[in-house]
């Protein structure tokens, strides 16, 4: 009991040196094609980039789950946006389809796992081959 007094307080500790509490407050883009990787900046509230990173790497997990399987986890780095102090930027991964991956942050004894708002932490894979461009208007411009 007095070992996992001492981790909470510990975990609580690295949390407020962090600026914590921390929420996922904007993800940009929200959506993009499946078959490729996608840089995705993330806007943490109450997160400070720069104390994080010197506490280690900084990594997104990427959270998928495909109805009838377990759900799995895909780690891809993250680096700072310059100019930001709670910006981060990661690649989606490639997947096999359509799909909706949610995301968290995860460094050296802490995450941020909740968003701001409901399903503000999730991306949508959709399948880009599959749009096409029926109309353009106007067909023209003016002329000058």
């Amino acid at each position: 009991l007095r070992a996992t007094k001492y981790e909470l307080q510990r975990d609580i500790g690295i949390l407020q040196g962090l600026g914590c509490p921390c929420t996922i407050s904007s993800i940009f883009p929200s959506s993009g094609g499946y078959l490729e990787r996608i840089p995705v900046e993330l806007d943490v509230a109450g997160l400070q980039v720069d104390a994080a990173l010197e506490r280690g790497g900084i990594e997104c997990w990427w959270r998928r789950i495909y109805p009838g399987e377990v759900e799995t986890y895909i780690r891809r780095p993250a680096a700072a946006v310059a100019g930001s102090n709670s910006k981060v930027t990661c690649d989606t991964p490639p997947q096999t389809g359509p799909i909706f991956l949610d995301v968290s942050l995860h460094g050296e004894g802490w995450a941020v796992t909740h968003s701001a708002a409901p399903g503000g932490n999730v991306f949508d894979m959709y399948d880009a081959g599959n749009f096409s461009i029926t109309s353009v208007t106007p067909s023209g411009s003016p002329s000058s």
